[in-house]
């Protein structure tokens, strides 16, 4: 318990990294000092962070900003890991590291969540070769390097092949054992639709990343052959377009944008098939809460993580990103054929386990400890 480990990023907003690192954190505060490090102290999942973590909020509001009140927490608290998540703190983390005396430089681990050459091409072409270049030569700076998937590890070998002997795989965690409770509440913020009626799910930020124009089309050809509605749980800058896209559809009174919420997995549980129309991730932690929650998964084999956790036709079903007619003949499959339906929840069911918090956290808890033992 003498060792100390810094985790920094951002803030706790409501994705899929930051839910992963609030699961995790429980578990390595048996094995560490572990304190966190966020520029804003914001987000839903700030009220999970257990109370003998340290927060600090360092300031800077983006963690490009942060540099140098991350040097000084750094500086103050001595750790012997810092271990940083997302992009820009990852690359706030390797410039704050550099600016730190060799004898007291704590081991910096790098933790990427995205296919991030994918990810920034949806950013402006300048701001993505800045991004891909600074992530090529700050990079090497970290000790080890945590990719959450097979392809976030083959994407940042394209970046820069030199960072092979630093990478290290280890899925997020998507599940826990708060899920299987949660999933029963019935302490809706926002009331669900017929429930005599089949119930399409999906779950993300509403942002060009989640492929949600190809499934409003893709579900605007289901509700021609059979009844069913489409709950869409997420807030994002794409909402108006989708609205917008649903009213053009003809589909608005059976698409339902229910927000963001704390609680997807009540949700969840009353749907007849999960969707993930990704069109990129890095992991896809929503697949494992799905498959925990008993409902068939559908996911897009995207780039990258979805085909690293389902089998295809054994524990979910994986159709092409961006192929409409491929999402609704799936849709409108797992909908009609029930043997194939409850064929597809057994085996989720199994396959989730392999992604619990305890397997994930002890993985996490190895690969660090052995970088403070070097």
């Amino acid at each position: 318990m003498n060792k100390k480990i810094l985790i920094f990023t951002s803030a706790l907003n409501g994705g899929g990294a930051e839910k992963h690192t609030v699961r995790i954190l429980p578990y390595l505060k048996e094995h560490f000092q572990t304190h966190l490090a966020l520029c804003r102290i914001e987000g839903p999942f700030v009220s999970e962070v257990p109370p003998e973590v340290t927060i600090h909020e360092i300031g800077g509001h983006r963690a490009l900003r942060s540099i140098f009140p991350l040097v000084k927490t750094i500086k103050n608290l001595k750790p012997h890991i810092v271990l940083s998540i997302q992009v820009q703190a990852n690359l706030a983390a390797a410039l704050a590291i550099s600016l730190i005396p060799t004898k007291i430089r704590p081991k910096l681990i790098i933790t990427t969540q995205n296919t991030l050459s994918v990810h920034l091409k949806s950013t402006k072409p300048l701001k993505n070769l800045i991004i891909l270049k600074l992530i090529s030569l700050l990079y090497p700076i970290a000790d080890g390097l945590i990719a959450i998937s097979k392809g976030v590890s083959k994407d940042l070998l394209k970046i820069n092949p030199s960072l092979k002997s630093k990478i290290m795989i280890i899925y997020n965690a998507g599940l826990d054992d708060v899920i299987p409770k949660l999933m029963y509440e019935k302490k809706y913020t926002v009331d669900l639709p017929d429930p005599t009626t089949p119930m399409i799910i999906a779950c993300g930020r509403l942002v060009q990343q989640k492929g949600y124009i190809f499934l409003l089309k893709a579900f605007a050809v289901v509700i021609q052959k059979v009844k069913a509605n489409l709950v869409i749980l997420g807030e994002g800058p794409e909402q108006e377009k989708l609205i917008n896209l649903s009213i053009e559809l003809g589909i608005q009174n059976n698409v339902f944008f229910l927000g963001f919420q704390s609680n997807p997995y009540q949700y969840m549980r009353k749907a007849s098939v999960f969707v993930l129309s990704s069109l990129w991730e890095g992991f896809g932690n929503v697949i494992v809460e799905a498959m925990a929650c008993g409902i068939p998964v559908i996911a897009t084999n995207c780039p990258s993580g979805p085909g690293e956790i389902i089998k295809n036709g054994d524990n979910g079903i994986l159709i092409p990103p961006a192929d409409v007619d491929s999402l609704y003949q799936s849709i409108l499959t797992v909908l009609t054929d029930k043997k194939l339906a409850k064929h597809l929840k057994e085996g989720g069911s199994q396959r989730c386990q392999d992604f619990h918090v305890k397997k994930i956290a002890q993985e996490y808890i190895d690969y660090l400890k052995s970088h403070v033992e070097k």
